[in-house]
């Protein structure tokens, strides 16, 4: 008689993804905060486009396919258009400085509980730095 094979049990832990809670390394959702109307003063993407609610989306810096994460510098906000046609390209074919900085500034005085404006625009700079756009 064949003996069914026996596996030991695994414990499995939850997948939780980084800004769906505030527990997760106090990384927020920043489209999430964009769709409920908590950054007003953000109108306009990392690339300079309009934001709308139809095409708002999250864009990595550095490419999750390149090995970006999903933490708090990594990701801007930019239109799915400007996302997608940059997909893992570098950065630089597709963003210019006055942007990026016009960008930055509109959350200069964001201050709520799970953004504070001047700590994200710090950690995004520190990121466009690690990728070499930026001295």
């Amino acid at each position: 008689m064949i003996q069914p094979i026996t596996y030991p049990k695994i414990p499995t832990m939850p997948l939780i993804f980084q800004g769906k809670h505030k527990q997760n390394c106090g990384n927020p959702d920043l489209k999430r905060l964009w769709d409920q109307g908590k950054l007003p003063s953000v109108k306009y993407g990392f690339y300079g486009d309009p934001l709308t609610p139809q095409n708002v989306t999250r864009e990595h810096l550095e490419p999750a396919s390149l090995g970006g994460t999903r933490q708090f510098g990594n990701i801007v906000l930019a239109s799915k258009q400007k996302n997608n046609a940059r997909g893992n390209k570098d950065i630089g074919l597709f963003a210019n400085l006055d942007n990026a900085k016009r960008y930055l500034a509109q959350f200069k005085d964001v201050n709520l509980p799970e953004l504070q404006g001047g700590r994200y625009i710090k950690a995004v700079i520190k990121t466009l730095k690690k990728l070499g756009w930026i001295n």
